[in-house]
């Protein structure tokens, strides 16, 4: 792409155009927040890998202050897992409860788990 800018007047507006298009912008701004997301936990990581904040209350604190300190600590939560064990092709299935801070998601969960 930056060969194409700079090979022509033509080649620079048509990139010019790309990146100045709604989908390019939504990329663009989600590969920053992407990217300040992780400075922010990697200078977490950074200070446990000092000893600080290794504790467990330490954790639960550092989790919080990832983001602001009003908004739920931001992880990946597997709320159901199946599959097939690969030995005995027996169907394992677990459930995981919701965690508290997931608010109104924990009742969306429970509703499409009745409904299933």
């Amino acid at each position: 792409m930056l060969d194409s800018s700079l090979e022509s007047e033509q080649g620079f507006q048509k990139v010019a155009d790309f990146f100045t298009s709604v989908p390019a912008k939504l990329l663009l701004w989600a590969s920053l927040a992407a990217l300040i997301y992780h400075l922010v936990a990697g200078v977490r990581h950074l200070l446990m890998d000092l000893g600080l904040g290794e504790s467990l209350e330490g954790g639960r604190r550092g989790e919080r202050q990832t983001l602001s300190p009003g908004d739920p600590p931001m992880c990946l939560h597997a709320w159901k897992l199946a599959f097939r064990h690969p030995l005995s092709g027996e169907r394992v299935r677990h459930v995981a409860p919701v965690p508290s801070w997931a608010g109104s998601v924990a009742a969306d969960l429970e509703r499409e788990e009745a409904a299933v």
